[in-house]
């Protein structure tokens, strides 16, 4: 019984050390490289961990496997590809090189260890951290922490009556990856608040979701539209009707979809401000067109986008997690990517219908990260923050899927 208690300790220890491993890895205080290198740490020492103690479920749908070494396959190629022109730099060969174990941990083995209530419990209370930590250079400006210094995003948000202040983006490198985070924690708290009648839970969410909104990361907060309008929903009407609304919301995400991108090609006007996407997701589908098959590999997809963007946007991503995965690993790995999406969310929808209410939250949080992905570049294949907490919670939703 001691033993038992001492592993789940260590699990929860280890569960900690990888969830601030990939924020280490996208954070401005520290090289890139370093941060790649702390991953690399973190992830070889819990594999070791795990074979050490003889508890390692690998068990999971041969699909998720097959998807996992199809994109791999794919972006090992065109590594060396790169290897054999002299293009590829150390950072992109260690990201191919991590991908594989990174993603088999978060999809397949971290998920089989830990409750989802622990992890969620985890990322809202990290992402409050975070928020808090944000919002320091936001009031004061820069400011010096030890051997460090803490800055406000370069970008400026106008709050009535406060007026505009600097968005957040707490440690992290833009904003966006912040997002996602505190989207998911806004959601965790919102159901630990409603469900344990917990103070700490509202003040939490109002936190988080303060701090979303700070960083108008827009994709996020649709996210947390999603994962809120779905909760309550549950919470307020039952599971019966909420199993009704959550097929038409998965109807409905889709119709958002294909309008959205109806609109940013000029099919439809739609008043939104999408702020270069038409243009950038224009050049995305040229630059796939020169390579439909193998991509161009997980290097910078701004490079892979150069030749085909105006001045403005040089440099910039594809801000469409789809788009990326079809221009990294070509059509066989973007449609392996799609197919491990929609069957993560159904099986999650399938799995609501005997589930309490965490597995309708996990629904609500698969789903809105699915659509959400059609407006950000984060996927489950990577090692920054946003990647972590997607693909885990991706792994709790294809779980038990045997």
């Amino acid at each position: 019984m001691r033993k038992a208690r001492l592993q789940k300790t260590y699990i929860r220890i280890w569960t900690i050390l990888l969830l601030i491993a990939p924020i280490a890895a996208y954070s401005y205080l520290i090289p890139t490289v370093l941060g790649y290198s702390i991953v690399a740490v973190v992830y070889t020492g819990f594999l070791l961990y795990c074979v050490s103690t003889e508890d390692v479920n690998l068990v999971a749908q041969r699909y998720i496997y097959l998807v996992l070494l199809v994109i791999f396959a794919l972006y090992s190629l065109n590594l060396l590809i790169d290897m054999m022109d002299s293009t590829a730099s150390a950072r992109d060969a260690l990201r191919v090189v991590l991908y594989l174990p990174v993603l088999v941990v978060n999809l397949i083995i971290l998920p089989r260890k830990i409750s989802l209530s622990f992890f969620l419990s985890m990322v809202s209370r990290t992402s409050g951290l975070l928020v808090l930590l944000g919002l320091i250079p936001v009031i004061t400006g820069p400011m010096e922490i030890g051997p460090v210094t803490l800055v406000a995003w370069r970008g400026d948000i106008s709050i009535p009556v406060v007026g505009k202040i600097p968005m957040i983006r707490s440690v992290l490198q833009n904003p966006n990856q912040l997002g996602v985070l505190a989207a998911v924690g806004a959601g965790a708290s919102l159901e630990e608040g409603l469900q344990q009648n917990s103070f700490k839970g509202w003040i939490l969410f109002v936190l988080n979701s303060f701090g979303l909104y700070l960083t108008t990361a827009r994709g996020s907060i649709l996210l947390l539209i999603i994962i809120t309008s779905l909760y309550l929903i549950f919470y307020f009407y039952g599971k019966i009707f909420f199993r009704n609304m959550a097929i038409l919301a998965m109807i409905g995400s889709i119709i958002i979809i294909l309008a959205v991108w109806a609109a940013a090609s000029g099919i439809i006007p739609l008043p939104i401000n999408f702020t270069g996407r038409p243009h950038i997701w224009d050049a995305a589908l040229r630059a796939f067109g020169k390579s439909p098959i193998i991509g161009y590999g997980a290097g910078d997809t701004g490079t892979y986008l150069q030749p085909y963007v105006i001045e403005e946007f040089k440099g910039r991503h594809t801000h469409n997690s789809y788009f990326r995965l079809f221009l990294t690993a070509g059509a066989i790995g973007g449609l392996s990517y799609i197919l491990l999406i929609t069957k993560t969310i159904l099986h999650q929808y399938r799995k609501t219908v005997t589930g309490g209410s965490q597995d309708i939250l996990l629904f609500s949080i698969v789903l809105g990260i699915g659509v959400s992905q059609f407006f950000e570049a984060y996927s489950l294949f990577g090692i920054g923050l946003t990647t972590f907490i997607a693909s885990v919670l991706y792994g709790f939703g294809q779980k038990e899927a045997t």
